[in-house]
């Protein structure tokens, strides 16, 4: 396994406990379950958390962007001696042999780099919806006795 995909399946996992974390939280609060402080100290330790991922996200996003247009003239690069390899067999300058095992290499290798590509690139739209965005924070404010509103915050 690449280093990348072990970094991605960590990052979305985490990214995906961190939503539910705050989204958990802000149930709580809103539900009255937990106090307002209690709801501010946590919501600090997540929303810290939770930007920090998104920091690592952004970056594996743009490393993986980079690899991506990497591969694809790999790709192009492949496709090209492919040509040249064939064109040379049609025009006899290589016997059947040597055609055959050069054929088969750069076939195999491009399968590989084409698999490889397809991979990366479902990543690259797995990590694009899995975007923090995170909200303000809410804060319980009593409307009236008795009546809880909820407000939007800037954090």
């Amino acid at each position: 396994m690449h280093a990348w995909k072990t970094d991605f399946e960590h990052i979305v996992k985490e990214l995906g406990l961190a939503k539910k974390r705050i989204g958990v939280l802000e149930d709580l609060v809103s539900q009255s379950k937990i106090s307002q402080s209690t709801y501010d100290y946590l919501y600090k330790g997540y929303r810290t958390e939770a930007e920090s991922l998104e920091e690592r996200r952004e970056e594996l996003f743009e490393r993986l962007k980079d690899y991506a247009d990497e591969m694809e003239e790999q790709v192009r690069a492949f496709e090209r001696r492919i040509g040249s390899v064939e064109a040379r067999r049609v025009a006899e300058e290589m016997d059947e042999d040597l055609y055959n095992e050069q054929s088969q290499a750069l076939q195999l290798s491009l399968r590989g780099l084409v698999e490889e590509l397809k991979d990366v690139k479902d990543s690259l739209a797995v990590l694009e919806a899995s975007e923090l965005k995170l909200t303000p924070k809410t804060t319980v404010a009593e409307a009236e006795p008795g009546e809880k509103i909820r407000q939007r915050v800037t954090a």
